[in-house]
């Protein structure tokens, strides 16, 4: 009785030591969760105004395409493209002898319809002719008269010349070529004018944006120089192509600088303010169009939550939020990347 007692204590002892080994052999397989270190900051209501990016052409505030009023073959042009010229200046002429074969035709019979009715006015005198003949001869001389007139007309403009000072922006047609009337030979830019930039400006941004509003512009070919403008225009109407607004922008102070073509970096400043919230680039995660997500912790249970915020926009290192985060809460501005809802965080300095 004895040894049966002492076999059944040693297998129980035998089982003890067996699970207590499975149990220490199963805990070292289960890996420690990973605390991830991160940085958090305190969310502040920012009303300071946004600047607007966009991006845009600068031209001269008068841009006039020049052509000549009726057709003909191009005998001689006198400037080329980035030529100055002054008020006045001949820049191109038609060759004349059609035209003035028209003016010679016209004049002739100008004279004709001129003598016919002088001389049915002194039948008439002499009541040879009726008032009916009278009337006839002088319509005649007024339809002769509009001719002549057209046709001298059509001579003046068979030349082009500089509707002011400034300066030959391209030149669109060449010597001895055939060209329609109405059709484009120069883009003449006048000078003394301000510069001004059209940009195309998004929507969501259009609503900020106001008459006199200020701009800084600069451009690639003067790197550093940061030029002064207001906003002069704002369009009602989407573009139909690319779905933006136009905005007009004066440009001032350019000393001669700009040139009509360059392409323009605009910040616009709108006078406009709004309640948003200002957190860092890198607190934003998975963002697709005007929506992202971010995380915000929670001290008191030191857990973070998941939250959707709406965009409004970025800048520099910035991110402006409309909604979905509020005033005093705590964002992870670092670490986002690596986080999870049910990841363990750990706040560091």
């Amino acid at each position: 009785m004895r040894t049966v007692k002492k076999i059944l204590l040693i297998t129980l002892m035998i089982s003890s030591t067996f699970l207590m080994v499975m149990c220490k052999s199963e805990n070292k397989d289960i890996p420690k969760k990973k605390i991830i270190p991160i940085k958090v900051i305190e969310i502040v209501k920012s009303k300071n105004p946004l600047p607007i990016h966009t991006s845009g052409k600068v031209s001269s505030e008068e841009e006039i395409k020049l052509s000549f009023k009726i057709g003909g073959i191009i005998k001689s042009i006198y400037v080329r493209e980035g030529d100055f010229v002054n008020k006045g200046t001949l820049l191109a002429e038609l060759d004349l002898s059609e035209i003035k074969a028209q003016v010679e035709q016209a004049k002739v019979g100008y004279d004709k319809a001129l003598r016919d009715y002088n001389r049915v006015k002194n039948l008439y005198k002499d009541s040879v002719v009726t008032l009916e003949t009278v009337q006839n001869a002088e319509s005649g001389l007024n339809v002769a008269k509009s001719n002549l007139e057209i046709a001298d007309f059509n001579l003046k403009h068979s030349q082009i010349t500089a509707p002011g000072d400034g300066r030959i922006l391209s030149q669109l047609a060449e010597e001895n070529e055939l060209i329609a009337g109405g059709q484009p030979v120069f883009f003449f830019g006048s000078s003394g004018k301000n510069w001004i930039i059209k940009a195309g400006v998004t929507d969501r941004d259009i609503i900020e944006v106001s008459i006199s509003d200020s701009a800084k512009i600069s451009v690639d070919a003067f790197p550093g120089i940061i030029f002064k403008g207001v906003v002069a225009e704002i369009g009602q109407a989407a573009n139909p192509y690319n779905g933006t607004y136009e905005v007009e922008i004066n440009v001032s102070n350019n000393k001669g600088k700009l040139k009509s073509g360059f392409i323009a970096d605009v910040k616009i400043f709108p006078s406009i303010n709004f309640e948003h919230f200002m957190i860092p680039v890198e607190s934003l995660i998975e963002p697709a169009g005007n929506r992202g997500y971010v995380f915000i912790y929670n001290k008191a249970s030191n857990s973070i939550t998941k939250r959707s915020v709406n965009i409004n926009t970025v800048t520099d290192n910035m991110v402006s939020i409309l909604d979905g985060i509020n005033e005093g809460e705590y964002v992870v501005a670092e670490g986002a990347d690596y986080l999870s809802p049910e990841s363990e965080v750990k706040i560091y300095e």
